[in-house]
């Protein structure tokens, strides 16, 4: 990107950056400690951590945790994503892949919140698609920021052509 890239930038630079990336991870991996405790990563556990289980004494959640939660999760992954695909947009990949991992997460998200919501309201069955779509964002997440600090640290400098 206009003779900018992530392997030229100065080593101070990196380092703050490669700093700011692992924290982030550590917020995202904590996020998904946070839905393993809740779900234990079951279809089970999601449907009764959206409907609620009486044998449990889970309550279903209520319209207005819904909208909060919803609130909270959108912005969030919002943020989180265009952070670490910043950088991504930055590195020497090829265009391709930074043109599909750069537009996934933020098509996906929408889905991941709303099968929330159709797993509360519609059926208990969108328990499978809130699963395989949290998958999906974490894997993208987790691999554009192993992507990221690969490229950073051992990436190619791009050839410079002189006029």
């Amino acid at each position: 990107m206009n003779g900018l890239s992530l392997p030229t930038l100065p080593k101070y630079a990196k380092v703050t950056i490669t700093f700011f990336l692992l924290l982030i991870g550590l917020t995202y991996l904590v996020g998904v400690l946070n839905i393993y405790q809740k779900t234990k990563f079951t279809v089970q556990g999601a449907i009764e951590n959206e409907r609620g289980s009486e044998e449990k004494m889970i309550y279903p959640k209520e319209f207005g945790d819904m909208v909060s939660v919803t609130h909270f999760h959108l912005g969030g992954w919002a943020m989180m994503f265009m952070w670490v695909l910043l950088f991504f947009l930055f590195s020497t990949y090829g265009p391709k892949l930074k043109g599909v991992l750069g537009t996934l997460p933020f098509l996906l998200a929408p889905l991941d919140a709303g099968s929330m919501w159709l797993t509360r309201y519609a059926a208990p069955g969108f328990a499978y698609l809130l699963m395989a779509v949290g998958f999906l964002m974490a894997a993208i997440f987790g691999l554009v920021l192993v992507l990221d600090l690969i490229n950073f640290w051992w990436g190619r400098k791009p050839v410079t052509q002189s006029a």
